[in-house]
């Protein structure tokens, strides 16, 4: 007689059998994705189907539940890899993302962000790996985030101005990392509010400048211009861009909206 083996197994029974549940609740719930894809794909065959504004407010609701004592941080993580696969049943993810010196972080982010599987191209500029998304070799790419350790010097901010159709749409990792390497994820897709937002514009001038209402995380001199990369704690709608863009103009500044993103999840303690 083990007491210990007839005190578990009910327990590891219950387990297996609520297991059984949950595949055949995602099951469903693959199969209404799968009608989605169908629609987009009908109405629009060409178009990056990732809905980020969608996705963060998914990933936060998840965060809300009640599923005690169920810790809430994996609630997300397991809710971000179920939009991963539903992703990829609509229409397969790839990255490319840029290696230097033999340091993968921001292969590792779009893997952290798309799914640990995802197909990551490695390339040795950043440049490269925008030029993989506009010639559709990669769907989504991860740059690193300007003003941070040795990206600091890096101007792929800059080149995105020259790809009108390509935005910044969201950030990795999914939560808070104080001290470690960022991403910001660029695609051919439109940002979306989520109600936690930030907004980047690059500004370019004959001298320094600066941008009322937003911090600047990065500047660079360039054929004899000033460009500067600025963040705006909102959500910039057309709209306000196009006022912005038509009031700097005033002064000199050329700028480009390159994008919004949903700020990242804090881990409460």
């Amino acid at each position: 007689m083990n007491i210990y083996r007839d005190a578990i197994q009910p327990l590891r029974d219950q387990i297996d059998a609520i297991d059984r549940e949950l595949v055949q609740l995602l099951k469903k719930r693959s199969q209404v994705v799968q009608q989605v894809g169908h629609v987009k794909q009908s109405f629009h065959p060409t178009a990056c189907y990732i809905r980020p504004a969608r996705e963060a407010n998914m990933t936060e609701a998840a965060m809300g539940w009640d599923a005690a004592p169920f810790p809430k941080a994996y609630m997300a993580l397991i809710w971000r890899n179920i939009i991963n696969g539903s992703l990829n049943i609509e229409q397969p993810i790839n990255a490319s993302a840029p290696v230097r010196n033999g340091a993968r972080d921001y292969v590792w982010l779009a893997r952290e962000y798309f799914g640990a599987v995802t197909q990551v191209q490695e390339r040795g500029e950043s440049g490269d790996v925008l030029a993989d998304i506009a010639a559709g070799r990669a769907m989504v790419g991860a740059l690193p985030m300007p003003g941070e350790g040795p990206a600091n010097a890096d101007d792929w901010w800059v080149q995105l101005t020259r790809h009108p159709k390509l935005r910044v749409f969201a950030t990795a990792p999914l939560f808070e990392s104080p001290g470690l390497p960022r991403a910001l994820l660029v695609a051919d897709v439109e940002p979306e509010a989520s109600g936690r937002d930030a907004s980047l514009v690059v500004s370019q001038s004959a001298g320094p400048v600066i941008l009322e209402g937003a911090e600047k995380l990065a500047s660079i001199q360039k054929d004899g211009r000033w460009y500067g990369l600025w963040r705006m704690e909102h959500f910039l709608t057309p709209e306000a861009f196009d006022a912005l863009k038509t009031k700097q103009a005033q002064t000199g500044m050329d700028i480009w909206f390159i994008g919004s993103y949903a700020l990242p999840q804090t881990i409460a303690k």
